[in-house]
């Protein structure tokens, strides 16, 4: 029961469920299922994605560091990060991040990202460089594989800078017979094919940009006066 009261209700709503139900059933015979309700009820969360994965099923938790990205490549402009969840039990996640000043931040994704995806994208709006990403600092959920639950920058490869403005225009593409109108807006880059709504791009690395959501990457000349799209 530790990791529901630590990592999921945390200790106020917690302790006062779980004193209602020693009241209501001391000296009866309770079912599995009425603890489950009286936590539910008096705690006020919905809680049967957790009584089924780790009561019913055991599934097994395992979240991960997919990537850490600087925007544009410069940690001036923030950084994206993304984390994975592969195991079949989803779990709220706390996400630190220590930057190479010795600082350090906390980010949290609740439960309810996991049961509509199975990764999550954030951006941390900062200027500093990132030393490290680790999930679950303080070691409270029993993950699988603690191998892939962290990230440092030890790891990863240069970041390569570039000007978004470079990119901007509109342009023709032979695979597409419209006008695609590339912009900047809060510091990426923008397609927008004409008479439809304007989409993000995220940056690869080469002249490389890609928009995940249609599996679709573009990619600019050395002159950034045209791109292909594959």
């Amino acid at each position: 029961l530790g990791i529901l009261r630590e990592s999921i209700l945390g200790p106020e709503k917690f302790d006062k469920a779980f004193r209602t139900y020693i009241n209501r059933w001391a000296f009866k015979h309770p079912t599995p299922w009425d603890f489950f309700h009286t936590m539910e009820n008096v705690s006020g969360e919905e809680l049967n994605w957790f009584w089924r994965g780790w009561f019913m099923n055991k599934w097994k938790i395992d979240q991960s560091v997919k990537t850490v990205k600087y925007v544009n490549g410069d940690p001036k402009n923030g950084a994206q990060i993304t984390v994975e969840n592969l195991g079949q039990l989803p779990m709220p996640t706390t996400v630190q991040i220590k930057f190479k000043d010795g600082s350090s931040d906390t980010a949290k994704i609740p439960v309810e990202v996991w049961k509509r995806n199975t990764e999550w994208t954030f951006k941390v709006n900062s200027t500093k460089e990132i030393g490290e990403v680790k999930l679950d600092p303080n070691g409270q959920i029993p993950d699988v594989n603690l191998k892939n639950n962290s990230w440092s920058s030890a790891q990863a490869a240069p970041a390569e800078k570039i000007e978004i403005k470079d990119y901007t225009g509109t342009f023709g593409s032979k695979e597409i017979p419209l006008k695609i109108t590339m912009m900047e807006k809060d510091k990426k880059l923008f397609a927008q094919a004409t008479g439809q709504e304007a989409f993000p791009l995220e940056y690869l690395g080469d002249n490389k940009f890609n928009f995940e959501m249609a599996d679709i990457i573009i990619v600019f000349a050395k002159d950034k006066k045209s791109f292909t799209i594959t």
